[in-house]
């Protein structure tokens, strides 16, 4: 049986343009009060800083890296949790490529309108 970690590696991630010439590979499963989303964060990048426009639960599932969210710097890696509260400004500096799940009460991309709930400062 596969792990999670190998699991989330085979998931058919859509390329996902968030700003300032930056792709993220994002799959996003809707319900009626959220989404959960897996997101693939490549090797050797800065992703942000950005913010939401809701509370967002992130997982490390796989990689490593550092997380800073608002002024705390975090080093993450798999098993890692982090509660990011809406407006927050955080960023994400990945060492390795980097599986997250997060669970939110809303989407990070509107199914309908295509519209990102990824905002640079």
């Amino acid at each position: 049986m596969e792990s999670i970690r190998e699991v989330v590696k085979n998931i058919p991630y859509e390329k996902t343009n968030i700003g300032n010439g930056q792709e993220i590979g994002l799959f996003q499963v809707d319900f009626p009060k959220g989404c959960l989303s897996l997101a693939k964060l490549y090797s050797g990048e800065t992703y942000g800083p950005h913010k939401h426009t809701i509370d967002e639960r992130v997982t490390i599932l796989s990689g490593s890296g550092r997380i800073i969210i608002g002024d705390r710097v975090r080093e993450y890696s798999p098993d890692s949790i982090f509660y990011i509260p809406k407006g927050t400004l955080h960023v994400f500096k990945t060492r390795e490529t980097t599986y997250i799940q997060s669970i939110q009460e809303g989407a990070v991309v509107d199914t309908e309108s295509g519209e990102l709930d990824i905002k640079s400062d």
